[in-house]
Formats: C-alpha cells, sequence, structure tokens
C-alpha cells in the first residue's frame, strides 16, 4: 500500500473519501484556514457516515472564530448533502455560512477580496490591464476555499485572482443567477496579458478545451491534466457498460443504486453530478481533448501528483499528446504532495 494510501486511511479506514477531505481541509493550515489539531480532534469524533460528518464540522464551524476556519469547516460539512441539493435547507445555510464567514475574515486581511458577478452574455468593459490568476473551480471547489488555497498566494506575489464556484457547488445549488453553461460561453471573458490557473479535474479539462480556441494567454498551468476521463468508466462494472450502450436504464440505475451504497466517493461523485444516475456516465463519456488537443498552441505546464486516486496517469498521457510547448513535473511524494491536487502541500505547490 502507497504512503499515500496509509494516510487516506489513517483517521477512516474504511473511507479514504473521508480521508481525502479531511487532508484537504488541514491542508488549508498553512492559510490560516484550519487548525491541526483541531482537525484530528474533530476526525476522532466522527463515526465513518454522512450525517457524523456533517455535524462535527458544523459543530467545529460554530466554535472556530481563527480567520478562515469557519468558512472552511462549513465546506466540508455541507460536502455530502448530495441527495436533494435543491431543495435542501441545511445545505444553503452551510453555503451561504461558507461565503459569510470566508468574506468577514478578508475584511481582516491587508489586501482587498471584492464578490464580482460576470454578465453571461457581455464581458466587463475596464480597460485597465492588470497581471491576474483565474482558479476555474470544478466538481467540488467552492470559490472560497479556492481563496484561501489559491488567491492569498496569488496576493502575496503581486497578482490579482479571480475564483469560480464549481459545477456541483455553492451558488450553482443556492442562487439562480448562476449559470452552469462551462462549454457555451459566448464572448471573451479575459483580456490579452491574464494567466489562466487550472485547478483540478475537470477544470483541467475545460481550460484544456479553452486552450483549444484561446490564444491570448501566455501560459497556462495544468496542476495534473486529463486527455479522455475514465474516472468514472473504470468504476464501472462490464454488464453496466453494456446496458449503458443498450440504453436499458432501469437496469443500470438499479445496479448504481447497489454500488453507490457501497463506496462513499463514487456516491458523492455521482449525487454530485446527477440528474439521474445513468446520465453522469453518459455526460463524462464527452470529457475528452481527443478532437482538440493538436489545437492547442499556448505552452502548457503540466503538474503530476504520483498517487493520484482519481487519475493517476493522466497527466502523464496528456503531456505525451501536447503538440505545444510543454513541460512535465512530477511533485514528489516524499513531500506528501502526491494526493489528488496535491492536497495538503499548498505551499509546497504555490
Amino acid at each position: 500500500m502507497s504512503s499515500l494510501a496509509n494516510l487516506l486511511r489513517h483517521f477512516f479506514p474504511s473511507s479514504p473519501s473521508f480521508g481525502y477531505e479531511t487532508l484537504r481541509a488541514a491542508g488549508c493550515a498553512t492559510k490560516v484556514g484550519a487548525d491541526i489539531a483541531e482537525v484530528i480532534a474533530i476526525c476522532s469524533r466522527i463515526k465513518s457516515d454522512n450525517e457524523s460528518c456533517l455535524q462535527e464540522w458544523k459543530a467545529a464551524a460554530d466554535r472556530a472564530d481563527a480567520y478562515l476556519c469557519p468558512s472552511n469547516y462549513c465546506r466540508i460539512a455541507e460536502f455530502y448533502r448530495r441527495n436533494n441539493s435543491f431543495e435542501d435547507s441545511v445545505s444553503k445555510s452551510l453555503a451561504d455560512l461558507n461565503t459569510q464567514t470566508f468574506y468577514s475574515a478578508m475584511d481582516l486581511m491587508p489586501h482587498i477580496t471584492e464578490g464580482v458577478g460576470i454578465p453571461y452574455e457581455t464581458p466587463h468593459r475596464s480597460k485597465t490591464p492588470r497581471p491576474t490568476i483565474i482558479s476555474n473551480g470544478n466538481f467540488s471547489s467552492a470559490r472560497e476555499v479556492l481563496g484561501y488555497a489559491v488567491a492569498t498566494s496569488a496576493l502575496e506575489r503581486s497578482f490579482i485572482a479571480l475564483t469560480f464556484d464549481g459545477r456541483g457547488k455553492g451558488r450553482l445549488y443556492a442562487n439562480s443567477d448562476y449559470s452552469s453553461d462551462r462549454t457555451g460561453g459566448r464572448t471573451r471573458r479575459q483580456d490579452k496579458g491574464c494567466d489562466p490557473w487550472p485547478l483540478v479535474l475537470g477544470r483541467v479539462y475545460l481550460v484544456g478545451r479553452a486552450a483549444a480556441f484561446e490564444l491570448r494567454a501566455p501560459a497556462i498551468i495544468f496542476i495534473y491534466g486529463v486527455y479522455v476521463d475514465t474516472a468514472f468508466r473504470k468504476k464501472t462494472p462490464a454488464l453496466g457498460k453494456f446496458f449503458i450502450r443498450a440504453g436499458w436504464d432501469g437496469n443500470m440505475n438499479a445496479i448504481m443504486r447497489l454500488l453507490v451504497s457501497l463506496n462513499t466517493s463514487f456516491k458523492w461523485g455521482i449525487s454530485n453530478g446527477m440528474y439521474s444516475f445513468l446520465d453522469v456516465l453518459r455526460i463524462v463519456e464527452g470529457y475528452t481533448l481527443e478532437v482538440l488537443v493538436d489545437k492547442i498552441k499556448t505552452p502548457i505546464l503540466v503538474l503530476d501528483a504520483p498517487d493520484d486516486q482519481f487519475s493517476k496517469g493522466k497527466p502523464r498521457e496528456l503531456f505525451g499528446r501536447l503538440e505545444c510547448g510543454k513541460e512535465f513535473v512530477e511533485i514528489s511524494v516524499h513531500d506528501g504532495a502526491g494526493s489528488h491536487c496535491h492536497r495538503g502541500s499548498g505551499a509546497r505547490l504555490i
């Protein structure tokens, strides 16, 4: 068993998904988004079920008063609430608290943090050029956690930072004014001279897709890369794949109900992206750069986590397919940076 697998199972032997989210929460300690001893204490009281996870992280958020800790703890408390997110008052309350406590903490910081809205049809008309890092959230990233996981380091280096909610998080559920149309942009969202800083699975796919058509960015960083997304496909049994191809939705949904009852990570992934179980598996089949990768001309830095539990080997595959200027860097597992998105090693990464 790898060192990462041991780490993910240290607090929750039967749930590496809980272990990974714990590592993710603890990794924010470098930017005052957690206290290590407090995270350990919280984990000692969680009984490896979703409700216990919610209660303990929410209680910790209620107690915490140190900068960004309440925001981070509210985010993870809400993380597994995916059974009926659009009608879930608990999920909405925690998402709202995540935002409120984040901006309350930002008021105490030496830099300015402002919530902005980008009109869907037309871009902002400011003519002022500014060096900017854009952190585009994806399946599990709220814009607030990107605020202290990415933006604070960017600000320390004199960049402006712009963060977005992921497609499965935050305002997508809590507000009706947020558009989740990630592939149908009508006009440009950035001006020449911006550095897009993509993070995580879908972000890398979506930014890679954008890079095939958007040539103004001077450089792009993939914290890891996905050429063809097979994360769900690999977990789908052969019989299930047959049902999908045959269009036997009822049979496949019955199988998936069994699978989600046995695997927390799979349950969260399906629930966070679903309108129906089977639709998730069909939709992710379109997450590929196969017909677009040759159009990418912007220089690319591809970072790899050698023990990535979701996309191991994917960055190397994408790197081999890129025809633009490129560089591949593996962040060492000896530095504790081997997990998905290098969770828990933000200082090493940024």
